[in-house]
This record gives structure tokens, C-alpha cells and sequence, in this order.
């Protein structure tokens, strides 16, 4: 069910509550409201906590509302109803607070609404756009189905795209001066700064500061680094290690018993331990916070494996390796001469 839809029945029974006591509301605007709390807050049309009134009307409509900030003495008056409503009709939650409290924040903030409103550092990017569309008399609204609201879209799509860069920064707010905003999440965030309307643009323009300059290295300058590299290292000793041949599953992949020697022979517990240092900085991993740091990773070190599947320091190098075995030999006494090329099953789905 559309979110517009799920609060038509108990705004039916508000509007016919509202004429009986003789107030004043738009319940269009009401069903507005209640649309973007569901929306982006995944809040209840019943449950209204103390800040949210001010969240929804200064944070939540500025960004995300397509229409103009309403008349404040409008808004009040049907909020103020509606708390009223939900009390009377002992629909309020609990947990929600008094509904006379929540009628003075509305007060309180509602003329305010306006000017946040018009300003366009606090929209987000699908506001933006949407905007933009218009400006360039493409009819949004009101279309009579989903496929020419796709077409639409697409056309407001392509006009922004094709304009300057700089045109796109200076349309979408910046930002990167505001604070936080939690209703962007970093993918958003990211396409504002850049003005960009494609995710993965916007994460390689975020890079371009910390990426060097100048010429591309020689090859043979470049060479030499990939093979000091220590998984370049790691790789070649896996190799190494599997020149005389060493026992496979019907899949090609190493067997549970020298999977474990591998993992031994080439010293991949030192790895291993830096990952899971790595993971552990807020100790905020099941068991963590219960057993401590330190204990925790010693024993995700000696955890049994079911399978070579568990183990990550040596599935990184199978997967990477060298040659694919000789096919011809008889399963039960194939054996590994090299690594699988990449493209070959991984050590991932390894099993005795």
C-alpha cells in the first residue's frame, strides 16, 4: 500500500471529527505531513515524541516537501486538531507527548517554516531536480501514470545533465558547510557536493584531491612495485608452496587438510589478526563488548574451520593465483599444480 494510502481511513474519520467540533483544517496538508513522517522518518501517524513537530516542519518538509510552506496559522490549527483527535479517540501513543505541548512547538516553529523553506541549502538533491524540471516547463505533477512519470523524469534527467558543471553546482545546495544532516545518507551527500546526478561520478570526484599528479610511472617502474607488494608476495609463496601438487575437492579447490598447512606454512595468522584489529575499533561486533578486544580476537583466531571457506587470509590468495589444474586426472587423486586462474571456483565455497 502507497504511504499516501495507509492513513486515508483514520483521516476520513479526523475530517468528519473536525467539522462535528467546527475547526478549521486542510487535511490535505495533514495527509502531506503525515506522508513524509511515514516516508523518511518510518514514524507512526499515532506516535508524535517531544522535537518531532519541529523535525517535521524546519528539517523533514524544507528538504523533502514538493510544495510551498503553508500559512502557519493553517498549519497550526490543524495539527493542534489532530492531537486532539488522536487523544480524544485514544488512537495517541503512549509514548507520544501531551498534545498541548505539541501544539506550542508547532506554534513556536510554524512561522519559521516559510523562510527554511525557500532556502535551497536545505533541500535535497531529488527537490533539486524536481525544481529544475519545472523550471524547464516539464510537468511533473499530476501525470496520469507511472510511465509518464518515468518520462518526465528522464527528460528532467538529461536536461541537467547536459548542463555546465558549474551551473549544476551552483543549483544544488552545498552541503559540506551545513553540518550534519540526517536525512542524507553519504550517497546523497556526495552527489550534492559534486553536482553530479550519478552516484559513482560523485564518489571519483570525492577521490580527485588525494589522487596524483603528473605522468602515469613507467611499467617497468611499476613492475618492480606490484612485485614487493605483499600480497604479490603472499601469492608467489602459495604458489610455491602448491609446485609438487596438492589435493583437491571435485571443484578444484583445496582440500580442508591443506588448506590448514597453507595457512601454517605461510604465516597467514599474522594477516588474519590485523583484519579483525582492523574491524574492532569501536567494539561494536556481537561479543565484543562482553569478552573484551583482545579476547575476542584471540578466539576468532582459533575458531575451528567447518571448511576452507572460513578461512579469508587464504581465500584472497587462492582466489588470485596462478594455473588451472590438470582436468584430466581422476577426482580422487587430482591435485593442484599452481593455483586455480582467476575465474575458477574459490577457496569460498571449499568443503572436505
Amino acid at each position: 500500500m502507497d504511504s499516501a494510502d495507509t492513513h486515508v481511513p483514520l483521516l476520513r474519520h479526523f475530517s468528519s471529527y473536525a467539522a462535528a467540533k467546527g475547526r478549521d483544517v486542510d487535511v490535505e496538508l495533514l495527509a502531506e505531513l503525515l506522508r513524509l513522517r511515514d516516508s523518511y522518518d518510518d514514524l507512526e501517524a499515532t506516535f508524535w515524541p517531544a522535537g518531532s513537530v519541529e523535525h517535521l516542519l524546519l528539517e523533514r518538509w524544507p528538504s523533502k516537501a514538493m510544495i510551498a510552506a503553508p500559512d502557519a496559522e493553517v498549519l497550526v490549527e490543524s495539527l493542534d486538531a489532530w492531537f486532539r483527535f488522536l487523544r480524544r479517540t485514544r488512537r495517541m501513543s503512549g509514548r507520544s507527548a501531551d498534545p498541548k505541548e505539541l501544539t506550542r512547538e508547532a506554534r513556536r516553529v510554524a512561522p519559521r517554516m516559510g523562510e527554511v523553506s525557500a532556502d535551497r541549502s536545505h533541500w535535497s538533491s531529488t527537490k533539486v531536480l524536481m525544481d529544475f524540471g519545472r523550471s524547464r516547463g516539464i510537468e511533473l505533477d499530476n501525470l496520469p501514470d507511472e510511465e509518464s512519470l518515468q518520462a518526465a523524469l528522464d527528460r528532467t534527467s538529461a536536461a541537467w545533465s547536459a548542463l555546465p558543471l558549474a551551473e549544476r553546482r551552483r543549483l544544488m545546495p552545498d552541503v559540506s558547510g551545513r553540518g550534519h544532516r540526517d536525512d542524507l545518507s553519504e550517497c546523497e551527500r556526495l552527489v550534492e557536493e559534486h553536482g553530479v546526478d550519478d552516484p559513482v561520478i560523485a564518489l571519483l570526484m570525492s577521490f580527485d584531491s588525494r589522487l596524483p599528479g603528473g605522468k602515469l610511472p613507467r611499467p617497468d617502474v611499476t613492475g618492480a612495485q606490484f612485485q614487493r607488494a605483499p600480497y604479490v608476495q603472499q601469492v608467489v609463496e602459495l604458489a610455491e608452496w602448491a609446485r609438487n601438487g596438492q589435493p583437491l575437492t571435485d571443484r578444484d579447490v583445496l582440500r580442508l587438510a591443506p588448506s590448514r598447512d597453507a595457512f601454517a606454512e605461510l604465516g597467514l595468522e599474522a594477516w588474519t589478526r590485523s583484519q579483525l584489529e582492523r574491524r574492532d575499533h569501536d567494539e561494536s561486533l556481537p561479543g565484543v563488548a562482553r569478552v573484551g578486544r583482545e579476547r575476542w580476537i584471540e578466539d576468532e583466531i582459533a575458531k575451528p574451520w567447518r571448511s576452507a571457506a572460513d578461512c579469508d587470509a587464504l581465500d584472497r590468495l587462492w582466489f588470485g593465483g596462478g594455473s588451472q589444474p590438470d582436468s584430466s586426472r581422476s577426482r580422487g587423486a587430482r591435485s593442484s599444480g599452481g593455483l586455480p586462474r582467476t575465474g575458477a571456483p574459490r577457496s569460498g565455497s571449499t568443503s572436505e
